[in-house]
């Protein structure tokens, strides 16, 4: 360019093939042109001003009204060249094509173009982007040299079964998965009624889309977007964004349009989205697919690189969901986003198909495999990351996911083969990789129609994220004895592997606390889940003799756990009214076994067990019995309500007056001493 000194085009070789009639009669005329090996740049030849071109493309502003109408103008230069120097054939060969600004990436090209007297322009190539290429073919149809262009159709297409990288921060270079990507075009169409007046009309579409996340699964997917632009719209009118990612389906139209400029200058484009019928149906969540409608508008700021979600509704035919959102872009980072989702009276299954399977994995997961039926009285999730966080192999933070769901009428499955609780009102809280599940009410439905009403119930998971992952389990449980006997006798508690007793061997009524670590990862030996058993029981009687010793109408409270047993009592011990407080080693565990019974005869109950003492005692009196290991025992007599009366010594201990007895039996070698 001789007014500025800039470099225009710069080629290794350039061909020309003349007209071989008009040089017969001393006219040149080029009827074909071949570049090879060139290089130009789009902003100098451009007439843009010079502020205008340092500016990368999408930092431009798109005006919807004015598109086809500056595409159609391109055509039309294009037909006014090959008119005034006759070429009707072009060549472009390894032609670097300079796009211009700092963040400009240069396109390869090889093209060939042709255009015949009919007015058809044809062209075929290969575009070239770094590593990635595209073939581009299309044609346009301008029968008048003055008229407008009745018809044209451009088509982009990736090669198919295409390879390309998503490397995550966390990833190297040699491991690194393999995306693949079937088919991708992208075609556009349009035709002028007359100069300056038409439509252009766009259609992208891809299919067999993989993308390999490793431990966060494979997401696989087809889409198509069609939108159309006409002469002085003020929008582009999207008429159909679909997208089908596994088993749901996404189906919108509306429009995107420039709205304004931004403090930097960049453009703003308005969005407005709306679907009639979409399906969501997560592939890891068992329940059926939930039809819904959605609308969402926002804006996308270009210079930031910023997708804004500023009103989300999502309606089903059974509550809705309304969301904002935003999303980060920035070159060589994953994106960042922002979500705040609020739900309200929604079904436990559609909030499940909803919830995003990177929010709060961990709190996610258990709540797909453990929380079924009911509904989601009210519940919110917020994520907050910036760019490049996401997939850089650490786990979100406290203050980058939190949230909570509330619900009513619900299935709690615990772990295990514990039965599950049903009809439950609880919670489920999470807060970076730690959640927390709280059952308020529910009640226990055990195989065998027994039934436990349980309250209060925690369920705390450290650290959701690592494996093994042991929950720490507390709630409280009420109600007859052989249904607590049952529930405590499924893993990882079973109290029955400890304690020969079966629920058919107890009646009564029993109240308690629970306390167990939950396995929620496999491989966790046995040995390494604690639980506790807590329990105050009424009425209960056991029909299995204990010690050789029937047991009824106790009274009492008992502590269990896997190595030991500790049970204070009143009750009735054959027949005796009775005080027991017991420590009994379970399972494998020696040692530390204590007994301390306290027995209330009155006369009968004397007479019946001793008798002969009648002439010499009466009254209530409390006999006392500890083992002391090791084959003996201490007896201790109270005598303090009793009259004692020894005749042939003419003495007598009146009723009230203190008075006791003890002494210790010992059995060795098959004998007994006092």
């Amino acid at each position: 360019q001789a007014e500025t000194g800039k470099m225009l085009i710069k080629a290794e070789a350039l061909r020309f093939g003349f007209r071989l009639l008009p040089l017969l009669r001393g006219k040149v005329e080029i009827g074909s042109a071949e570049i090879d090996g060139a290089r130009i740049d789009l902003d100098n030849l451009s007439n843009r001003r010079s502020e205008e071109s340092d500016a990368p493309f999408w930092m431009r502003p798109i005006e919807p009204r004015s598109m086809q109408g500056q595409f159609f103008d391109g055509l039309r230069r294009a037909y006014a060249l090959t008119e005034r120097t006759g070429t009707r054939y072009i060549t472009l060969r390894d032609v670097e094509v300079m796009t211009g600004g700092e963040t400009g990436r240069n396109v390869r090209v090889d093209l060939q173009a042709s255009v015949n007297r009919t007015g058809k322009l044809a062209f075929e190539g290969e575009l070239t982007l770094g590593e990635r290429s595209v073939t581009v073919n299309g044609e346009a149809q301008r029968p008048k040299p003055d008229g407008p262009i009745n018809s044209l159709l451009v088509e982009v297409t990736l090669p198919r079964n295409h390879l390309f990288p998503l490397k995550l921060s966390r990833q190297v270079d040699d491991i690194a998965p393999r995306n693949r990507l079937d088919q991708m075009k992208l075609s556009l169409t349009g035709s002028e009624t007359e100069i300056g007046k038409g439509e252009l009309a766009f259609d992208i579409a891809f299919k067999g889309l993989t993308v390999d996340l490793r431990e966060d699964g494979v997401i696989t997917g087809d889409g198509q977007i069609s939108a159309r632009v006409v002469e002085d719209a003020e929008a582009i009118a999207i008429r159909r964004a679909n997208l089908v990612i596994g088993r749901s389906e996404y189906d919108f139209n509306g429009s995107l349009g420039l709205i304004d400029n931004d403090a930097d200058g960049g453009p703003v484009y308005g969005f407005d989205l709306v679907s009639r019928k979409s399906t969501v149906a997560a592939d890891d969540v068992q329940e059926g697919e939930v039809p819904f409608a959605a609308r969402m508008s926002g804006r996308i700021e270009a210079a930031s690189g910023r997708i804004i979600g500023e009103t989300i509704r999502i309606v089903t035919g059974a509550g809705q969901i309304s969301a904002s959102a935003s999303v980060t872009l920035e070159a060589g980072k994953s994106p960042g986003l922002s979500l705040a989702v609020y739900a309200s009276d929604l079904p436990t299954a559609e909030v499940k198909q909803f919830w995003p399977w990177f929010a709060a994995t961990g709190a996610r997961n258990w709540v797909v495999a453990n929380l079924f039926g009911g509904r989601v009285t009210e519940g919110n999730l917020r994520l907050r990351v910036p760019p490049g966080r996401l997939g850089d192999g650490h786990p979100l933070r406290d203050e980058e996911v939190s949230g909570e769901f509330k619900v009513s009428g619900a299935r709690f499955d615990i772990a295990g083969t514990i039965p599950p609780v049903r009809d439950g009102i609880g919670m489920v809280a999470f807060q970076g990789v730690d959640v927390d599940v709280s059952i308020e009410a529910g009640t226990v439905y055990m195989p065998s129609g027994r039934t436990v009403a349980a309250s209060n119930g925690t369920l705390a998971i450290r650290n959701a994220n690592v494996k093994p992952r042991i929950g720490k389990l507390g709630i409280d449980v009420a109600g007859d004895a052989p249904a607590v006997v049952e529930l405590a006798s499924y893993e990882p508690i079973d109290v029955s592997s400890v304690l020969d007793l079966s629920p058919a061997d107890v009646t009564g009524t029993v109240k308690g606390h629970v306390v167990a670590d939950i396995p929620l990862s496999d491989g966790i030996p046995r040995d390494r889940l604690g639980w506790r058993v807590q329990i105050g029981y009424e009425d209960l009687s056991i029909a299995k003799p204990f010690d050789g010793q029937s047991v009824t109408d106790a009274k009492g409270t008992a502590t269990i756990e896997p190595h030991r047993a500790e049970i204070s009592a009143a009750a009735r011990l054959n027949g005796i009214p009775a005080q027991l407080d017991l420590i009994e080693p379970l399972g494998k565990a020696e040692g530390g076994r204590q007994r301390k019974v306290t027995l209330t005869l009155d006369d009968a109950t004397r007479k019946r067990m001793i008798p002969g003492l009648e002439d010499i005692l009466s009254g209530p009196t409390e006999v006392g019995y500890e083992d002391l290991g090791e084959g003996r025992r201490k007896i201790s007599v109270k005598l303090d309500a009793a009259q004692l009366s020894l005749p042939w010594v003419n003495w007598r201990k009146g009723a009230g007056i203190p008075g006791s007895a003890t002494f210790v039996m010992e059995e060795k070698g098959g004998e007994t001493s006092l």
